[in-house]
């Protein structure tokens, strides 16, 4: 039996070792990898706190503090713990799990120590308070389900944007959010995508728990095991109802300031403020220049200006620029694409960024050619 014992105690790949008023006298081979050693009576030579540093996380002296366990498990006949470590090759500390055991050897109380190195497990659980601290900080819902859809994870943004609780959505499928809004299709759609294993991503109107409809923007991606078998699914939701209201107000707003735009009496240009070139005119800025807005977008403004107006023009529209005069209004002559003169009043406004630099220019034109003929008569 104590071949048995020895053969077990050497193979185990816990640290093992052996304990009296001393100090340690044996030790398995897995204890001199562990700490850094190259023979037993190397490692025997050690007291305990050689192989510890002198102070344990807590902040509590590593000498007493292992007096006091060591006397506990003489006493109570077992203690289990956790301990800092450190090597005595390197000094690198690592954490482990300690069991103490009291026996009698030869007719004398020792402590088997057994030290098993719990780093990756330590790294483990740091890993994962790590990911679950990001999962409830994350400012975006978050679903976890099963390989069948049923949910076993939702975090705080979820409720916030369901307003179901975890206790109420865990357990469920994902469709207690169904709105309504999307036919079947769509569903099957998204089903056949990341159950074939890749993700999804989309927007769909799906329903709180009061009732009310929201826009949500949702990416689904499967996880898979070792073996590379679908396990997990995890949705990333993000609430867009009010960006797809501003959307569609930009829409509507967009379309009327076009309808305006259009249906203006006057002519209304857009140029660029550096090159004079036109980037938008509107249908009666056509009609006043007799050229097509096709025509006049591939035009700068000078190209149409009356040559003896042209000086005169650049001048006033620079004193604009540098600030020495409020805002650009000037009665002026085009040059129609017939080559007949038309007199214009032209009143502009320079846009800025937020640099105060010029960006585009927006005019209203209007032609006055038949006053300025009443006039002249």
């Amino acid at each position: 039996s104590e071949a048995k014992f020895r053969t077990l105690y050497d193979s185990t790949s816990d640290a093992v070792m052996l304990l009296d008023p001393k100090g340690f006298f044996d030790c398995n081979p897995a204890t001199l990898a562990m700490f850094g050693c190259a023979t037993r009576e190397e490692f025997c030579s050690k007291h305990p706190t050689d192989v510890s540093p002198p102070v344990q996380p807590d902040g509590t002296d590593s000498l007493t503090l292992a007096r006091q366990y060591i006397a506990m498990a003489m006493e109570k006949g077992s203690l289990s713990f956790e301990w800092m470590h450190k090597r005595a090759d390197t000094g690198e500390t690592f954490p482990s799990e300690v069991l103490l055991n009291a026996l009698e050897l030869d007719g004398k109380r020792v402590l088997q120590t057994v030290v098993r190195d719990i780093t990756e497990r330590k790294r483990s659980e740091e890993s994962l308070r790590l990911q679950s601290a990001a999962l409830e900080a994350a400012a975006n819902a978050i679903v976890i389900t099963d390989h069948n859809g049923t949910i076993q994870l939702v975090n705080p943004a979820f409720t916030a944007l369901t307003g179901y609780t975890a206790q109420e959505a865990v357990g469920q499928n994902p469709r207690i959010l169904k709105g309504g809004k999307q036919d079947e299709a769509f569903y099957r759609n998204l089903w056949q995508t990341i159950s074939s294993g890749q993700v999804w991503s989309g927007e769909l109107t799906n329903r709180r728990k009061d009732g009310s409809f929201y826009a949500e923007e949702m990416m689904i991606t499967p996880l898979r095991n070792a073996d590379g078998v679908i396990v997990r699914y995890i949705a990333i939701k993000q609430d867009i109802t009010e960006r797809k209201r501003a959307a569609e107000a930009l829409r509507q707003s967009e379309e009327q300031l076009r309808a305006m735009f259009e249906l203006a009496s006057v002519g209304i240009a857009q140029a660029d403020p550096h090159t004079g070139q036109w980037l938008r005119v509107n249908q009666k800025m056509c009609e006043i220049t007799g050229y097509s807005a096709g025509e006049l977008l591939q035009m700068r403004v000078p190209d149409i200006t009356y040559a003896e107006d042209r000086q005169l023009d650049r001048e006033a529209f620079e004193r604009v620029v540098r600030g020495e005069a409020p805002d650009y209004r000037m009665e002026k002559r085009y040059v129609r694409k017939d080559g007949a003169l038309v007199w214009v009043n032209v009143n502009m406004t320079i846009i800025r960024d937020a640099a105060g630099q010029p960006t585009w220019t927006m005019a209203a034109i209007e032609d006055i050619t038949k006053r300025k003929q009443a006039e002249k008569a």
